[in-house]
């Protein structure tokens, strides 16, 4: 991905790598984790914290993806756009981008909380001895959307946001 150094490529990368996968996979944890809860709730109290804490996750993820896809990346594609022709931001007047991307790296911030939690109430996703294979995918499937949800924070935060910022600094001194 180093080669790339247009926004509007990097936002691809972004929305096939990690937005879609969001999208099919969230539902079907929330459907596992309700499973779960009707079978093991009894014996393991910790599920329906976890449920908890997921639904609050899922919630301000779906709004979090929302808010890149349809206000930030835009912004992105259109800094792009005026580096691929030399013309000038129009919403200069209005300030910078950093306001957006401050929000979006709070948020990522915030979800680092969400999985902290999950992790402290399942003993970092340890089975228990009677971990049926719903219990077992949810584990896995739970743990891996934590490791992909820093990977994503940290490729958006690190590489796109900051060349985005690099790209709209360039444009300041187009006439």
């Amino acid at each position: 991905m180093n080669h790339i150094e247009n926004l509007i490529e990097w936002i691809d990368y972004v929305l096939k790598t990690y937005h879609q996968p969001l999208k099919e996979d969230l539902p079907k944890i929330q459907l596992l984790l309700n499973k779960i809860i009707s079978v093991h709730g009894e014996h393991h109290p910790e599920f329906e914290k976890i449920n908890i804490i997921f639904g609050k996750f899922k919630n301000d993820m779906i709004k979090h993806l929302h808010k890149e896809e349809n206000v930030l990346f835009p912004m992105l594609q259109e800094i792009q756009k005026c580096i691929d022709t030399d013309t000038k931001l129009w919403w200069f007047h209005c300030g910078s981008i950093q306001n957006p991307i401050s929000q979006m790296e709070h948020e990522h911030d915030i979800f680092d909380t969400y999985f902290e939690e999950m992790s402290l109430l399942s003993n970092k996703y340890a089975l228990p001895s009677d971990a049926c294979n719903a219990y077992t995918t949810t584990y896995k499937m739970l743990e891996k959307l934590e490791k992909d949800t820093k990977e994503h924070a940290t490729f958006e935060n690190d590489v796109l946001f900051k060349v985005a910022l690099e790209k709209e600094e360039k444009l300041k001194n187009i006439p």
